[in-house]
């Protein structure tokens, strides 16, 4: 027993590490824009109605993605120049110091050694994603040791849908250790737990204590129910997937541009951490694009409605606006197009393009994500397919079951309050937007977390509180048990066991056959593992360096 908890120790010293970091890293940029707004460097200590400390370590890991896509465009990101720069960003927290206040206090401890003490047992039964050695830690080997690529899709075209995820997740092979990649997943899941914990105790807002009461609610019907529960709630993924934090994302983002639209108030610190978080999403995973309209809904909610003006929304955005242009720029050079795969916004100019290549990756994305599109868009058949699998059968069933569960829940424990027609609306168009982009584009699960979990937090928009109060210790309970269903038994049973973590290292056990064009390819199967010599493409592969970039050519 002593050896089991000594290496568990080991591992949650290496998560509150990362965790910290970036918490500092999301408080530094906070006193950077409080510093450019109000020329102080003290920043509000609250935002979206909770504490602002919640939201340090979201804001530290978008920095920090966006400052390594940054630096790819001129150096690999394996070499010491990014290191300075990382330790740089947290500089600024020298400008604002305060005093820790009861460091060890019970709420402290809960939040940042109990909860990610729990969720850190996940590790023991979480592998790799198959999707991990198809594409996902080949592309970070690439960024690693090269700066950006034109015709990066050239070498194999699963990189042209590089997600921001890759280049942090690069930096973070730690001595040839792979943990910190699953560990960069559980920060979201800690924020999650972290957020539903200010929305009750903290906010003192009828619509997030109400969402955080029938969230936490979602969480324990998603342990039961057909073949044992699997209702659209949050899970652990195979390490390198990052649907999971792309739901969560899409949680906070939701409920505070909607919130922001009930009080018609908003603080600039608000909006451009709200503007650089849904960037953010987008830059994860194109799956979180409908954030973007929801933005450009919120802005031109607040315009209309002169809550701010149209000088004060632009420079609120402008931060992420220029990043996204960088995003933008990165898909070109890389790719050819504006957004990959989607093929109507490329470009067949550059002499290292495949004309009309991407129509084909289009085709392959859209059939993986058994897109409505596929079955050219014959509704009946589209449901037949879909609802086939089993796993889409169970969530969609245990979905509708805790949905009618929390609505009961929610007329006999909470005051019923009214929306404005006009809030009501743009929520209502907001849900069918999601719902149609789903079916487009991907109708399964791990696409759909994010949503079903909004469509739970919509209830606490027409609460005006609850009719049953719980003290401190009974909410930091439920959470906690929360936490706990939320790790699989079997991982319990691993760590219970001492068994070894089933994170294996790839680069052991990859086997390669020489290629015809020159590169190697598994023995087996589709998967590179990490080894920049291995790619899928049979073509012959030319890199050349032009004048700004290296430039890989199919021949």
């Amino acid at each position: 027993m002593l050896e089991i908890l000594l290496d568990h120790s080991q591992k949650l010293i290496f998560y509150l590490i990362l965790f910290f970091y970036l918490y500092f890293v999301g408080r530094a940029f906070l006193i950077v824009i409080n510093y450019f707004i109000k020329k102080n460097y003290i920043y509000e200590e609250r935002i979206f109605k909770i504490r602002t400390k919640a939201l340090f370590p979201l804001i530290g890991v978008a920095v920090v993605s966006n400052l390594l896509f940054l630096i790819n465009f001129i150096y690999p990101l394996d070499v010491p120049v990014t290191y300075v720069l990382l330790f740089l960003l947290l500089i600024p927290n020298l400008k604002y110091f305060k005093k820790p206040h009861n460091i060890l206090s019970i709420e402290n401890l809960f939040l940042y050694i109990l909860i990610p003490s729990i969720l850190i047992i996940s590790f023991y039964d979480t592998s790799w994603h198959y999707d991990a050695g198809f594409y996902h830690l080949n592309n970070q080997n690439w960024l690693r040791n090269f700066p950006i690529i034109q015709g990066f899709v050239n070498i194999h075209w699963a990189f042209g849908m590089s997600s921001i995820y890759e280049y942090i997740s690069s930096i973070l092979w730690i001595n040839g250790s792979f943990i910190f990649l699953h560990l960069l997943n559980i920060v979201f899941v800690h924020f999650l737990f972290s957020f539903i914990y200010d929305m009750i105790l903290y906010s003192k807002n009828a619509v997030l204590v109400t969402s955080g009461y029938l969230l936490l609610i979602f969480s324990y019907l998603d342990n039961i129910g057909l073949d044992g529960g699997r209702n659209g709630f949050i899970y652990f993924q195979g390490v390198t997937k990052q649907d999971t934090a792309v739901a969560v994302l899409f949680l906070f983002i939701s409920i505070s541009a909607f919130l922001i639209m009930k009080e018609k108030n908003v603080k600039k610190e608000e909006l451009i951490v709200l503007s650089l978080l849904t960037l953010f999403t987008t830059q994860i995973k194109l799956s979180g694009v409908t954030l973007i309209i929801l933005y450009i809904l919120l802005i031109s909610f607040l315009f209309f409605n002169k809550v701010k003006n149209l000088s004060f929304l632009l420079r609120a955005s402008s931060l992420s606006i220029i990043l996204g242009l960088f995003w933008t720029l990165k898909s070109v050079i890389t790719t050819g197009c504006l957004v990959f795969p989607v093929s109507r916004t490329c470009f067949n100019g550059f002499d290292w393009y495949v004309k009309d290549s991407t129509i084909t990756y289009e085709a392959i994305t859209r059939e993986a994500s058994y897109s409505l599109s596929k079955y050219d868009y014959n509704f009946s058949i589209w449901t037949s397919e879909i609802f086939s699998f089993q796993i889409n059968r169970v969530v969609g069933i245990n979905f509708l079951i805790s949905f009618i569960i929390i609505s009961l829940t929610f007329i006999l424990f909470f005051n019923k309050e009214s929306l404005s027609k006009n809030l009501f609306y743009i929520i209502l168009f907001y849900v069918i937007i999601n719902i149609f982009y789903l079916i487009l584009y991907g109708p399964t699960p791990r696409y759909s977390m994010g949503f079903f979990l909004f469509l739970i937090s919509l209830f606490g928009f027409f609460s005006k509180g609850q009719k049953v109060n719980f003290n401190n210790a009974t909410v930091i309970f439920l959470i906690f048990l929360s936490v706990i269903f939320l790790v699989r038994k079997s991982s319990y049973e691993a760590f219970l066991n001492n068994k070894d973590p089933i994170l294996f290292d790839p680069r052991e056990l990859a086997v390669y056959v020489l290629n015809d064009n020159g590169y190697v390819k598994p023995d087996i199967g589709d998967q590179c593992w990490i080894n920049i010599n291995c790619t899928m493409n049979n073509d012959e592969i030319i890199i050349k360096r032009n004048a700004l970039f290296l430039t890989a050519y199919n021949q």
